[in-house]
């Protein structure tokens, strides 16, 4: 009886704590480029966006291939690890709570200098990566952050932060 208690408890113990190291993020890629891409396969005209679980692979039309990977270990200041690969990689910490599902936008754009493609992400509330939030109002606010990224150069967090309808 007491090897019976002892394996159902690690059975229901290992069931409810696998995932806890690990929380799952989810993406918005959205296209500030001038030619469309391809995430995860699927087409994204310039302007728009497509959702994705991470990781996730990003092709430009000139078959540059950038990836946005969950890297499963915790940056030095705090929160999880999450890199884009390409010619021009970068990281970004996203903060969690414990249990917490994640929720980035990354745009894919070109360096200002040397055109190169790249990705540059922030972290939103997770109702953004919602199908209902797509739906219902997605498409406005991603093509207006598109448009402040082409027309200003500016982050993805700060044209996030200047377009009403994305909850940060």
């Amino acid at each position: 009886m007491k090897n019976m208690l002892a394996t159902t408890l690690m059975a229901v113990t290992t069931v409810l704590f696998s995932g806890s190291t690990f929380a799952d993020t989810y993406v918005v890629v959205i296209n500030a480029l001038k030619d469309n891409i391809r995430v995860n396969n699927n087409a994204v005209s310039n302007g728009s966006g497509s959702w994705s679980a991470l990781d996730a692979l990003v092709e430009t039309q000139n078959g540059t291939k950038l990836t946005i990977k969950d890297m499963h270990a915790k940056c030095k200041s705090g929160g999880w690890q999450i890199q884009s690969t390409g010619p021009k990689p970068t990281d970004y910490c996203i903060n969690l709570g414990f249990g917490e599902v994640g929720c980035l936008f990354a745009a894919v754009r070109q360096d200002a200098g040397s055109q190169i493609p790249y990705i540059d992400m922030t972290k939103v509330a997770l109702g953004n990566c919602s199908g209902k939030w797509w739906e219902q109002a997605g498409r406005g606010p991603i093509t207006e952050i598109t448009k402040l990224i082409a027309d200003t150069g500016a982050s993805i967090a700060a044209a996030v932060g200047a377009v009403k309808g994305v909850k940060k």
